[in-house]
């Protein structure tokens, strides 16, 4: 078979909990906007940073990784991101903060 085009988008979402003064925790929960899938590695950093918990990340981004045999045929040449946390902030109330 051949490999399709490599396309699409993709979302992260954070979790993280908070204690709002009252002594009982509340999750906190963060998502990115849609990231096209060949986002450069630095538009990447930049919308993870955008994000109350995340204050300083790395990301690399690895392309065109060599062919891969699975048990129904092959994937073709893809992309890896590396995402490493570097600094995580304070959960805090904020339009994109979702308290559950």
């Amino acid at each position: 078979g051949t490999a399709e085009q490599l396309a699409g988008s993709f979302s992260l979402e954070f979790n993280a909990s908070k204690d709002g003064g009252s002594g009982h925790l509340h999750n906190c929960i963060e998502s990115t906007d849609e990231f096209p899938v060949f986002v450069s590695s630095s538009d990447l950093k930049h919308g993870l940073e955008k994000l109350d918990l995340i204050e300083e990340v790395n990301v690399t981004v690895e392309e065109n990784l060599p062919d891969i045999s699975v048990p129904n045929g092959r994937i073709g040449p893809s992309r890896r991101f590396r995402i490493k946390l570097k600094k995580v902030g304070l959960c805090t109330r904020g339009s994109s903060v979702e308290y559950q």
